[in-house]
C-alpha cells in the first residue's frame, strides 16, 4: 500500500486557489460585504498562500514520517482555518468561527513538529 503523497502538486492546488480566493474578494466580493468580512476573507486567502508556498518549499527535502506528519498538520491547519473563515463570511455561520482556532492550532503543531524532524 502506498501512502505517498503528492505534497508539491497539493502546495499548488493550495497556491492556485488562494489566487483565486483573493481574486474573487477583491473584484466580486468588494460592492457585497462590509470591510471587515473582507479582511477576513483576504486573511483566508493569505494563509492558503504562505501555507502552500511553504509546504511547496518543505516538499523538496528528503520526507521522513516526522516531515510527512508535519505537512499533513499544517495542510489539514489551513484548510480547517481557511474553509472556516470563508465559510463564516460566506454563510455568517458564527459556530463555525469555533473551528478557526483550531486550523491555526493543527498549523503550529505542524510547523513545531517539522522543526524538531530538522534538528
Amino acid at each position: 500500500m502506498n501512502h505517498y503523497w503528492n505534497f508539491k502538486a497539493i502546495a499548488c492546488v493550495l497556491v492556485a486557489l488562494s489566487v483565486l480566493a483573493g481574486a474573487f474578494g477583491a473584484h466580486g466580493l468588494k460592492d457585497i460585504l462590509t470591510t471587515s468580512e473582507l479582511t477576513t476573507w483576504a486573511t483566508a486567502s493569505n494563509y492558503l498562500l504562505s501555507q502552500g508556498l511553504g509546504i511547496l518549499i518543505l516538499s523538496c527535502l528528503p520526507q521522513s514520517p516526522k516531515l510527512t506528519l508535519g505537512l499533513k498538520l499544517i495542510l489539514f491547519g489551513v484548510i480547517t482555518f481557511s474553509v472556516s473563515l470563508f465559510m463564516l463570511v460566506s454563510f455568517t455561520l458564527k459556530i463555525i468561527a469555533m473551528l478557526t482556532p483550531f486550523g491555526g492550532m493543527l498549523m503550529i503543531v505542524g510547523w513545531g513538529v517539522i522543526a524538531l524532524a530538522l534538528f
